[in-house]
């Protein structure tokens, strides 16, 4: 018997990119220094948002081997979004835990992180998302179906928008809480 997925949905336009985080995602100057990638791809905005949901995530203090380890985001090598996400982490300041972003190149690895982000294109999906199961990651992606399979949190694109479905089932069964300010926008 299964039981119906509760999910919650944000919907952030170009302007309500900045309800999600603090300062990450700003609107981009008409020419930007190369180490500020522009937000304007896909990917970029993904990786905004990734760095901005960790605010509003809390995991169990055994997730961290001491109150210093930093909070480590996996992505697979050639994903797109690594760029952009290693360049946004780089200027990110407003964590209690500094933030390291690694590539993953095995399943093994997948057990290293606090997020990973897993794109549709990535082949082996399934057995990624059945290797974080029951643990304190973070998952996020943006396949059809990725929160019944498991992940916490979904990014749909569109042309003007990018709507996040967030499975908070899923979350509390990886042992992770979504902060009410998280909750409250998924709410709207």
């Amino acid at each position: 018997m299964t039981m119906p997925m509760y999910t919650r949905a944000v919907v952030v336009g170009a302007v309500g990119l900045a309800l999600v985080g603090q300062a990450t995602v700003r609107a981009a100057p008409a020419t930007v220094p190369p180490e500020q990638p522009a937000i304007g791809s896909t990917q970029a905005v993904y990786a905004a948002f990734t760095l901005n949901l960790i605010r509003f995530v809390t995991w169990p203090e055994t997730a961290f081997a001491d109150p210093a380890a930093p909070l480590v985001i996996g992505t697979f090598p050639r994903d797109p979004i690594n760029e952009h996400l290693d360049a946004a982490a780089a200027r990110e300041k407003d964590t209690d835990r500094p933030i390291r972003p690694i590539r993953l190149q095995s399943l093994d690895d997948v057990t290293k992180c606090h997020v990973i982000f897993l794109p549709k294109s990535h082949a082996r999906q399934g057995a990624v998302l059945r290797r974080a199961a029951g643990k304190p990651i973070l998952m996020i992606g943006d396949a059809d179906g990725f929160l019944e399979r498991g992940g916490h949190v979904r990014f749909e694109s569109e042309p003007s928008q990018t709507r996040l479905r967030i499975s908070v089932e899923n979350l509390k069964a990886s042992g992770l809480t979504g902060r009410s300010q998280l909750l409250r926008l998924a709410a709207q």
